[in-house]
């Protein structure tokens, strides 16, 4: 899923977060913090394997880090 989050309203956001963990396969959610935020995070965080965050380095979208979060 692709930035899922965007353009819901917080209601729809919520109930889209507590459906994830319904569904009967891997899911790999693709979203910057401000589409995921904290609070999303908290409710399916019991559920989530692994998180990986991209980070730029510099000023330019040319070069780039992924770290595991721990």
């Amino acid at each position: 899923m692709d930035t899922p989050f965007g353009h819901l309203d917080t209601k729809h956001q919520k109930n889209l977060i507590k459906s994830l963990p319904e569904i009967p396969s891997q899911v790999i959610v693709l979203a910057t913090d401000r589409d995921f935020p904290p609070h999303l995070l908290n409710i399916v965080q019991p559920h989530i394997a692994g998180t990986l965050n991209i980070r730029r380095l510099g000023a330019t979208e040319d070069t780039s880090v992924v770290e595991e979060e721990k």
